[in-house]
């Protein structure tokens, strides 16, 4: 006589990058919290574990909310013969892609699926569904964590038939499931402030380079300036008053024409011909004196 349940095991071994992908351990031969596996059994029925397209979340929230869906399955589970284990390999959307590089390495994986067990707990079948998966969680199972405790056996039934369960079963169940909830939330709260720290982090950088970029920009006009005022050749005096007003930021070619024309004799002329009020390199002058003044 089998016996109906959903299987939730968990498995410490981190999920491994390869290439654009993850590969994910998602279960051993072996005795678990929810039966006993054998290899003949994965072997058979691997495939059944996780459809194609089955899909990968922060945690077992039963809510499936989209926004913690991590990553899809495309090609589904199957066994490996060369690990002795099933295996799925992990496609992250590309809005996780940094999430899962920093967090995933120091994760583990938590499976859930339909399955059938024998009386004396051994897991015989595994029966696919489309919510059948595994999901990132905090790495369950290391010493001192009681985790993979918590993850206990849920036995359902698909038929009408109810299993017997006593109150105080019932109540550490209770108990069981709320402590779980707690330690998933406690983690996802952990994931969301390395996510926002990140993104802090990255827009600090991107300010940092727009002011490095001004500062250069600032000073290649700078260096322009001051080499267009020594191939103007001016007298030492007019060229320390261009050089420090190109250090303001100001644009010097009016100036520089300017007093080009005085070594030349010709500054007389450029104001008589020039209208009243002729801009020099953003200094407004009214006449030649004025305009003299702009050289001290």
């Amino acid at each position: 006589m089998t016996t109906q349940l959903a299987i939730r095991e968990s498995v410490t071994e981190a999920p491994v990058k390869k290439g654009n992908r993850w590969r994910v351990i998602v279960a051993r031969p072996g005795k678990g919290s929810s039966g006993t596996y054998s290899e003949d059994m994965f072997r058979r029925d691997a495939h059944k574990i996780i459809a194609p397209g089955g899909q990968m979340f922060i945690n077992h929230d039963d809510t499936r909310n989209p926004k913690d869906m991590l990553a899809t399955y495309p090609e589904g589970s199957y066994w490996d013969e060369t690990e002795k284990a099933v295996v799925a390999e992990a496609e992250v959307f590309s809005h996780w892609k940094a999430f899962v590089e920093e967090v995933g390495p120091h994760c583990g994986v938590s499976l859930y699926a339909l399955g059938e067990s024998d009386e004396d707990g051994n897991v015989t079948a595994i029966i696919e569904d489309r919510l059948n998966g595994a999901d990132l969680v905090a790495r369950p199972g290391l010493v001192g964590s009681g985790l993979a405790e918590k993850l206990y056996e849920s036995a359902i039934a698909v038929s009408d038939e109810k299993p017997s369960v006593t109150a105080a079963q019932e109540e550490r169940k209770l108990e069981m499931e709320k402590d779980v909830e707690e330690r998933f939330s406690a983690l996802e709260t952990l994931l969301t402030s390395l996510v926002t720290d990140k993104q802090a982090a990255q827009a600090e950088a991107a300010q940092v380079a727009a002011d490095e970029k001004v500062v250069e920009e600032r000073l290649d006009a700078y260096d322009a300036a001051v080499e267009a005022i020594e191939a103007a050749e001016l007298p030492a005096d007019a060229a320390k008053t261009l050089r420090a007003e190109a250090r303001k930021g100001a644009d010097v070619a009016k100036l520089i024409e300017f007093a080009k024309a005085v070594k030349d004799g010709e500054a007389a002329r450029i104001i008589e011909t020039a209208d009243q009020g002729r801009d020099f390199g953003g200094r407004k002058v009214e006449s030649a004196t004025d305009l003299g003044k702009v050289f001290g």
